[in-house]
């Protein structure tokens, strides 16, 4: 529907953050169902555009989860996660899905690459 043909396309596409937003969503959905496990899935933003991309509901403790297409980790692409362990303190800890290198923790944010998704979907 893009007119997307060659991998090559994708870097240069405008739309990329939301078609890796929609493939990391997808694959989560994907992987929680295979394994029996309910969807349990949500997006939140409140009124003022404070949004987290994904908030997994496990056993009703949501883990927030931020999505970002970039190859390089920025301190920022936390800034909304870190907001959100403030507001809900019962949270389990946030995940940041990339497309780079998984470098473990940052301010309690697991940082991981979109690889790992497996793991984050049996949260």
């Amino acid at each position: 529907m893009l007119g997307i043909r060659e991998v090559s396309q994708l870097s240069r596409e405008p739309l990329i953050g939301n078609i890796f937003e929609n493939f990391v969503v997808t694959e989560i959905l994907k992987n929680r169902l295979n394994k029996g496990l309910p969807p349990s899935i949500y997006f939140f933003r409140d009124a003022y555009g404070f949004e987290i991309d994904l908030i997994i509901d496990s056993l009703r403790q949501p883990k927030p989860v931020e999505i970002k297409s970039a190859f390089t980790f920025n301190a920022s692409m936390c800034k909304n996660l870190v907001r959100f362990e403030q507001l809900v303190p019962e949270a389990l800890p946030p995940a940041l899905v990339y497309a780079g290198e998984p470098i473990g923790a940052f301010k309690n944010v697991e940082v991981m690459n979109f690889t790992q998704i497996p793991a984050l979907a049996s949260t």
